[in-house]
């Protein structure tokens, strides 16, 4: 009779345990279907509100189950609105942390230490571009003057040489040019440099010289024995690609080969270049053919004005903050404040912080149904 007792109450026993496991089962069941339906109508209804609203109209969503406020305030001459959301299925915990007003530029900003450079563009002082404009440098073994280059055409004999005194404007040298059996007209012999300019600048260019003849008269040669220069504004070196009309004639009558006084004559102008290089070409002319001889002397040239264009470098370093500004519509492009969202800190999700503690008083009850069996059957 005992053991049926026993055995009696033993089933009655692990009856209520199964009873009461299968009762929370169902709960937990039904609870988990009402919180998902709940969740996702929810989510279906909740507006995302924008930053600043349409002026004049004020837009509040307040979705079911919201727990939290998270407010966005939007400062403005214009425009002045709230909007709350409630967060849905979270909790907040509090924190310690004061709320931040942020505000970001509408395109990145520099980086924190950005070092700026800062280029300024001098001229320089106005000086002698020309190198060996004087001639007093020396020649070389074709007698050209050194830092010169020559050109010529055919059909005449050139000779480049130096030039002395009386035929020289001063100091020891000069550049004589001479030709001689001319077989056709338009001969032409001379020299050029290549300098570097500032464009926009203004130039002076200084130019001595004379033109000796066996005829020694423009009457008698018919002006058969002149002197041009030409500046190629692009720095170019070939003579022939320059227009004829660049040529510009020197004002200078030829004068007796051999005359004992010889008079240097002189020539300025001015000009603007217009790029960082130009060449000036300066050349002797034969107009006619003419087998006698003739001689071009050169001496003092020179290009004056400003030289090498002086570059200054400024480096300066910027401490520009991370945090920009935000120009909210019809603001004018003032800087409006706009406070954002602030981040939610500390937060569980609630599904599975109500899960969890399901779980754990369930795992708690069959433990403790274990624990009531194992006593009983102890006794036994």
């Amino acid at each position: 009779m005992r053991s049926l007792k026993g055995n009696k109450r033993v089933m009655i026993a692990a009856g209520a345990v199964l009873g009461l496991l299968v009762f929370c089962l169902v709960g937990f069941l039904v609870y988990s279907i009402a919180t998902n339906s709940g969740s996702n109508q929810v989510v279906s209804k909740t507006k995302t509100p924008s930053a600043v609203p349409p002026a004049g109209k004020t837009e509040t969503v307040v979705p079911k189950g919201a727990e939290t406020t998270v407010p966005t305030r939007v400062i403005s001459k214009e425009i002045t609105s709230t909007v709350e959301t409630k967060a849905t299925e979270v909790k907040t915990q509090p924190t310690a942390v004061p709320p931040k007003v942020s505000s970001t530029k509408a395109t990145p900003s520099p980086k924190l230490g950005q070092v700026t450079t800062v280029t300024k563009t001098v001229v320089g002082p106005p000086e002698q571009l020309l190198l060996n404009g004087d001639f007093e440098a020396g020649f070389s073994d074709t007698g050209v003057a050194l830092n010169w280059h020559s050109f010529q055409n055919d059909a005449v004999l050139v000779i480049f040489s130096s030039e002395i005194a009386p035929y020289i404007d001063s100091g020891h040298n000069g550049q004589r040019i001479t030709l001689v059996q001319a077989t056709q007209s338009d001969r032409y012999a001379g020299i050029y440099q290549q300098v570097g300019v500032v464009p926009s600048q203004t130039y002076t260019v200084s130019l001595h010289g004379h033109v000796r003849s066996v005829a020694g008269d423009i009457k008698k040669s018919s002006y058969g024995y002149r002197m041009q220069y030409a500046i190629d504004f692009m720095g170019g070196t070939n003579w022939q690609a320059i227009k004829p009309t660049a040529w510009v004639e020197l004002p200078w009558d030829e004068q007796p080969l051999y005359g004992s006084e010889a008079r240097l004559l002189s020539f300025t102008t001015q000009i603007t270049p217009t790029a960082e290089k130009m060449t000036l070409f300066v050349r002797a002319w034969n107009k006619w053919a003419d087998l006698n001889e003739s001689q071009y002397s050169f001496d003092n040239f020179s290009l004056v004005g400003p030289g090498l264009v002086q570059i200054i470098t400024v480096a300066s370093t910027e401490s520009v903050s991370d945090t920009g500004t935000a120009f909210a519509p019809g603001s004018g492009g003032k800087e409006t404040l706009v406070d954002q969202g602030l981040p939610v800190t500390g937060t569980v999700s609630s599904k599975f912080n109500h899960d969890g503690q399901l779980l754990g008083g369930l795992f708690v009850l069959l433990v403790l149904s274990g624990r009531v069996i194992y006593r009983i059957r102890r006794r036994r």
